[in-house]
């Protein structure tokens, strides 16, 4: 589902907006902003399994939905990154922010990634390990766990997501203070976008 946000200004549904010409209409619908909310749903199925006897049980299915809006900005119809939605409409402490959590998730991805190719190869030559020697158990048996160990560790590092609390109502705002400073800069002549 999309549901365009912050647009009234974007499509000339403001008074002031009617006044441009054709060309400055153009030149406005391509470089204001505006955001697009989605809505992501996620399921989640939980089964709970109980014994009613020595050779039966029963399994409850309990299924959870999870519904999650986010925010996608858009200058003219091109949609683009957040970051670059912040640096358009001058917030700078957003923007150091959001690159500094990105440079944390490529160092996660990165370690993630490198512990993840080293507990595979463990893990590999553990099984080796117990395979060929059959009388000492114990060197195969502390590779192959080390190695498991490290694969579990490697998956949050590698799925490690930024944190975006920024609500919709910010963005919204952002965007069309920023169509307002855009529509009068086009009305006084100083469109330098």
């Amino acid at each position: 589902m999309i549901i365009p946000l912050g647009l009234g200004l974007l499509f000339g549904a403001s008074p002031s907006s009617a006044q441009l010409s054709n060309e400055e209409r153009a030149f406005y619908i391509n470089n204001a902003l505006s955001i697009q909310t989605r809505e992501h749903t996620r399921t989640s199925v939980d089964a709970y399994t109980l014994p009613l006897g020595y050779f039966s049980d029963w399994t409850l299915y309990d299924a959870n939905t999870y519904t999650e809006t986010n925010w996608y900005p858009y200058l003219g119809p091109q949609e683009i990154s957040k970051i670059d939605f912040f640096r358009i409409t001058g917030y700078d402490d957003i923007v150091a922010s959001m690159e500094k959590d990105l440079e944390t998730q490529r160092a996660m991805v990165i370690a993630g990634g490198t512990l993840m190719g080293a507990g595979l190869i463990g893990l590999i030559a553990g099984t080796i390990m117990l395979v060929s020697m059959e009388d000492n158990i114990l060197p195969g048996t502390i590779t192959a766990t080390v190695s498991a160990v490290a694969l579990g560790i490697s998956v949050p590092l590698v799925m490690w997501q930024p944190d975006d609390n920024i609500s919709i109502s910010f963005a919204v705002n952002a965007a069309d203070m920023y169509n307002r400073k855009l529509l009068e800069a086009i009305k006084t002549g100083n469109n330098t976008r």
